[in-house]
């Protein structure tokens, strides 16, 4: 089956190095390390912007930050950790502000109102004084979950290509070998900690939405690490800014971004890729596809001819849990933080800690039992016009519940559950933020299944659950690559959901490429 690119659309060439499906930050990202290796990438994007998830919107006179939280695994200027140093090798110029605190977690059902700052050792000391007696015990876990993220960082730097020994795992990595086959709330239980201490250290699970009974250990644990070592930050002009500097430096590496161009096919051939066509009709070729599509969409709707999808990869994509969607509610008010009672950057608030609890709520339409509220003023000032708070709140819900939500019920039903949403976060602060919002903005996962082509919605990939989480699929991942030259990046990568591993998911899917480049692959 020999296809051409169709010639009347000059902008493409016939052939390239390597194609990318989605220019969100996995998609950004590996074009980066492809192009710092000087390889002709071409990346294909549905959307007319870049990043994805990683953008920005404007109503009014206020543009808001559309998704990020906070960013892990960027440090300082003086302690750079991985994601500055990669975005600073490749070039991308993106002003970071460092975020004030972890979080604020207010629990009104159990009298839980507390603050913890960035740095273990603060972190404990504040545990310590809200419950007497736990620092030993919570000493002896923070230097667990460090030891558990420093394998793993360990493991990134190394790659695959000279795996550790048996020897040197129980040496060097004894708390990373111990704890990888337990979930969470086995490896927590054994510390002895009272349930408000393990209450006030759970709100990051929400990061990778899976209760902490299913969520794999190592999961947890290197994001206690990360977060409570290196702190976090955002982007001095929101994530739009990351995406738009990754573009940037995308292109003048040689690389070739084209938006408004959707992949309707992968092609293949003798179970090897051999190219794309777009919705366009356009045929371009390639001998190496890095995709940040599900694979659920890309082994029942884009590989091309279908008898190339062997049925193991039918098998595995129904095995894996699609991960939690989510729904937020943007205000631009009409005073500042202090004139709203408004004190940290980041809430957690709920009705319970119980994350099974929770989960069973997020998989209805009833209103969140626990939402996450982010004030970016609180770090970045000027974000919005003076004298005006920009606050966004979100809760994460299994796509099950919205799945059946009918056409002429949606708004209603959006409106509903962000009054709920709204009227919690009045509760904290004792405001009326009703009286106060100029600007309201609603985002549900129709939303993003609309804007980004996420499998239901999804924005965290397959559930990091303790049988198929990025232990397990890192050391399987070759053995899951069932068509010669196809790559995943993104969210449902091995790595898994979030800012950061996307960025890194992004890098090893172009690493993987540029080592199957080098040992003859299919080219």
């Amino acid at each position: 089956m020999k296809r051409k690119a169709n010639k009347k659309y000059s902008k493409f060439n016939e052939y390239y190095d390597v194609i990318i499906i989605g220019a969100g930050l996995a998609g950004l990202s590996a074009g980066l390390q492809l192009g710092l290796s000087g390889k002709r990438c071409l990346i294909l994007e549905q959307h007319n912007l870049p990043g994805g998830l990683a953008t920005s919107f404007v109503r009014g006179p206020f543009e808001f930050e559309a998704t990020l939280h906070e960013l892990q695994s960027v440090g300082t200027a003086e302690n750079p950790r991985k994601i500055r140093r990669f975005l600073d090798e490749a070039g991308v110029d993106v002003e970071w502000i460092q975020v004030p605190e972890a979080y604020q977690l207010v629990l009104p059902n159990q009298n839980i109102n507390v603050t913890l700052p960035y740095g273990i050792e603060n972190m404990i000391e504040v545990v310590e004084k809200e419950v007497p007696g736990t620092r030993n015990k919570m000493t002896k876990l923070m230097k667990v979950c460090k030891e558990v993220m420093d394998s793993l960082n360990y493991f990134g730097e190394i790659g695959g290509a000279d795996k550790p020994s048996k020897w040197e795992m129980l040496r060097n990595h004894s708390s990373f070998v111990k704890t990888a086959g337990y979930s969470a709330q086995e490896v927590i239980d054994t510390f002895e900690l009272p349930q408000k201490a393990i209450d006030i250290i759970s709100p990051y699970w929400i990061y990778v939405g899976v209760p902490l009974k299913r969520l794999s250990f190592t999961v947890w644990a290197y994001l206690m690490g990360d977060y409570f070592e290196g702190g976090a930050v955002v982007a001095r002009y929101n994530s739009h800014a990351i995406s738009v500097g990754m573009d940037k430096r995308v292109r003048e590496l040689g690389g070739q971004i084209e938006y408004k161009t959707r992949v309707e096919k992968i092609l293949a051939e003798n179970g090897k890729v051999i190219g794309v066509e777009t919705a366009a009709g356009d045929m371009i070729r390639a001998n190496y596809v890095i995709c940040g599509s599900y694979p659920n969409k890309v082994y029942t709707k884009m590989v091309y001819p279908k008898s190339e999808v062997p049925e193991i990869a039918y098998k595995l994509t129904n095995a894996r849990n699609i991960g939690v969607t989510a729904l937020c509610v943007y205000l631009a008010l009409d005073a500042p933080p202090e004139e709203l009672n408004i004190e940290s950057y980041s809430y957690f608030v709920g009705d319970t800690m119980d994350t099974d609890l929770i989960w069973e709520n997020y998989k209805t339409l009833d209103p969140p039992n626990y939402i996450t509220t982010i004030v970016l003023n609180k770090a970045v000032e000027d974000c919005f016009p003076s004298g005006t708070t920009e606050m966004s709140i979100t809760a994460l819900p299994k796509p099950d519940g919205w799945l059946n939500v009918k056409e002429e019920d949606y708004y209603d039903i959006k409106r509903f559950m962000a009054k709920a949403m709204i009227e919690k976060m009045n509760d904290v602060l004792g405001v009326n933020l009703f009286a106060h919002i100029e600007e309201i903005e609603i985002a549900t996962p129709a939303t993003i299944s609309r804007y980004t082509g996420s499998w239901n919605g999804s924005v965290y990939g397959y559930e990091h659950q303790v049988w198929d989480s990025l232990v397990g699929r890192m050391s399987t991942e070759r053995q899951e690559r069932y068509i010669k030259g196809l790559e995943f990046a993104g969210a449902h990568s091995s790595i898994g959901n979030g800012y950061a591993p996307a960025i890194t998911s992004g890098r090893k899917a172009a690493a993987e490429v540029l080592k199957a480049m080098r040992e003859g692959g299919n080219n």
